[in-house]
């Protein structure tokens, strides 16, 4: 006689019942010998989806946390001062390539976050810091990059310098006394 339904649905329930039960001890087991997730990340692997906002969560999923806001320099002329020891490249033609200190200069600035400064470079600025009467030729300082063996796309420059906040070459005095 072959079983009723009911006996193989209380069995089924039965047997998921006891599988939960042995994988929550399992996971207890897990949980007490993994070290505790730092806070602010996800416990599920990396490996699943990120969640899309406004669709319904069919499989899990992972928040991804808010980029913070960009966090540039108040000026670019400390910045840029690293690049001082690129002077004599930028503005004579016969020196045929960046010196090393050029080039860790002109990396740094981009590594600390303070690339925005590059848009003074394209925009002429940098010839404030050179000696007067002696002019940034533009074609070499588009020339920096790959003689500098760096990875920076003119891309970068034109997202740095449509940027509403590039920051001022100097930030401006205190305004004058009253008295």
């Amino acid at each position: 006689m072959a079983p009723s339904n009911k006996c193989v649905l209380v069995l089924a329930v039965l047997l998921t019942f006891a599988t939960l039960q042995q994988s929550a001890a399992i996971r207890a087991q897990v949980a007490a010998a993994a070290p505790a997730p730092a806070p602010g990340s996800s416990i599920w692997p990396q490996f699943f989806f990120p969640c899309i906002p406004g669709l319904p969560r069919l499989f899990p999923c992972y928040q991804t946390p808010p980029s913070p806001p960009f966090r540039g320099p108040q000026e670019c002329r400390t910045p840029l001062m690293k690049m001082m020891s690129c002077a004599g490249y930028l503005t004579n033609s016969s020196v045929l390539e960046p010196s090393c200190e050029c080039c860790k200069g002109y990396d740094s600035i981009g590594k600390a976050k303070e690339g925005i400064c590059y848009c003074h470079l394209v925009n002429g600025d940098f010839n404030q810091l050179l000696p007067p009467l002696t002019p940034m030729i533009t074609a070499r300082m588009f020339n920096l990059t790959p003689a500098c063996n760096l990875y920076l796309k003119m891309e970068t420059y034109v997202k740095y310098c449509n940027m509403d906040t590039v920051p001022p070459m100097t930030l401006p005095g205190p305004p004058p006394s009253g008295t």
